[in-house]
């Protein structure tokens, strides 16, 4: 039973061990490292720059073999390993490797964590070589190539970095032929992201080298790489199109046309943060000209409320007009962007509404009108005559006016007939337009015969007319 047990242990134990040390390794990607200088006379030396945070006990490997368009690498040069220690390397740190043709030279190492000799031996060559780090199962099987570096661009002394996913200019760093040395001068500070430097990294314009020894760039410069700190910036769109705080003309936000009775409309603000930090909205508030006819409406996420870098939030505005019109008004946002603290936001929209009025020729006949504003068809005789009259319906409003109905009612109802020439009901009377009804008048009797004509509208004031 002890000996079952025991073994038990061992399996996990072992399963828990490659457990961390697929984790550790797992997490390091292509151009999480770079090379950021090289000594390739006297017992050699080299330094690299963590671009992102190194795990503890993370195992990189070098070798100055050539790499192998297949994977892997041909034979007959050397190998480091190195364990980056219990503690993570944060990214921007600058780790140096001393002396390292020979485990046996005093000053074999490297700044952080343990340098170990692997097989072969590890010696650049000043006339034309190439160094990799990279990830693997062993020295000999790479399974990631983290960056490269190179002072020449002959084949047979490189390789084939390409295949194995290195970018001449970005992860993998072409130096003329034949320098022996060579230290990155380029910028160490100023960047957003800790990624943004390889491209500075790789540009051999930032580089001091020299020809003849490069012992005389010793020691290699060790200045960690910053980045800017994590600062929120704001963005206005509307739909996909960029908004600046305080825009004017057509770039405002403009809702839909509204029937000032009772019809509303929406604009939706988007909020984006392209920035590095945490956007804080601390307050949203509406003012301006016409502050009550647009509200901030009640889906929207009560403040503060806080949009995480490279993300938005949609803010929906309601647009209920209380008057005909231009409408203007203004969305405050207060947030903690260093240079949009309050970004005044404009918004605009027109406040319509249809307006009836009835004509007789061109005056005005008020609903319900009586005496000498009555429509009069004239005299007509009973046995062989007819008449008409004519009503216009003009809409002097600035929305579409529906006729619902055209009733005739009264007295002497039967007398009066609408014209065949009258659009059936419902139909529509566009702003500043208008539409004539022929009422026919044939009467059954001697004497005055009178009628009315009920016209229903969507007319807020004048429903029925």
């Amino acid at each position: 039973m002890n000996i079952t047990f025991r073994k038990l242990r061992i399996v996990l134990a072992t399963v828990v061990c490659c457990f961390v040390f697929m984790q550790s390794n797992a997490q390091l990607n292509t151009g999480d490292i770079a090379f950021t200088a090289f000594n390739m006379d006297g017992d050699d030396d080299f330094a690299i720059v963590a671009l992102v945070d190194i795990p503890a006990n993370t195992t990189i490997y070098f070798t100055d073999n050539e790499a192998q368009t297949g994977g892997g690498f041909n034979t007959g040069e050397g190998y480091l390993e190195w364990n980056s220690g219990a503690s993570i390397v944060p990214a921007g740190t600058v780790i140096t490797f001393t002396d390292t043709d020979s485990p046996g030279n005093a000053n074999f190492g490297s700044s952080t964590g343990t340098l170990t000799d692997g097989s072969g031996t590890l010696n650049l060559a000043g006339g034309g070589d190439a160094i990799y780090a990279y990830l693997g199962t062993s020295e000999t099987t790479p399974t990631t190539f983290l960056a490269g570096l190179a002072n020449t661009t002959t084949s047979t002394s490189v390789g084939d970095y390409a295949a194995n996913g290195l970018t001449a200019g970005q992860t993998m760093i072409i130096i003329p032929t034949s320098h022996d040395g060579g230290d990155y001068n380029g910028p160490r500070a100023g960047e957003a992201n800790f990624a943004d430097y390889l491209a500075l990294i790789g540009n051999v314009a930032n580089w001091t080298t020299n020809t003849t020894n490069g012992e005389a760039l010793l020691p290699h410069n060790t200045t960690p790489f910053t980045i800017l700190p994590a600062a929120p910036e704001l963005n206005i769109l509307d739909n996909s199109t960029p908004v600046a705080c305080g825009a004017t003309g057509t770039t405002i936000l403009k809702a839909d046309s509204v029937n000032i009775n009772g019809e509303t409309s929406s604009i939706t603000v988007t909020i984006e943060n392209t920035g590095t930090g945490d956007l804080d909205v601390s307050s949203l508030s509406i003012g301006g000209t016409h502050p009550t006819d647009f509200t901030i409406d009640g889906s929207n996420p009560s403040t503060p409320f806080t949009i995480s870098a490279t993300s938005s939030q949609n803010i929906t505005i309601t647009f209920d007009p209380s008057a005909t019109g231009a409408r203007e008004a203004v969305l405050l946002i207060s947030s903690n962007d260093a240079d949009e603290a309050s970004c005044v936001v404009p918004l605009n929209g027109v406040g319509i509404v249809q307006e009836l009025e009835v004509l007789d020729g061109a005056s005005s006949i008020a609903c319900g009108a009586t005496g000498t504003t009555i429509f009069d068809a004239g005299v007509v005789n009973t046995i062989l005559g007819s008449a008409s009259t004519t009503i216009t319906i003009s809409n002097t409003g600035t929305d579409t006016l529906i006729i619902f109905g055209l009733v005739l009612g009264g007295t002497h109802m039967s007398d009066f007939t609408l014209d065949g020439s009258v659009p059936p009901t419902p139909f529509a009377v566009l702003p500043g337009t208008s539409q004539n009804v022929v009422v026919n008048f044939d009467p059954s009797a001697d004497g005055a015969r009178s009628a009315t004509l009920t016209i229903t509208s969507d007319d807020s004031d004048e429903l029925s007319c």
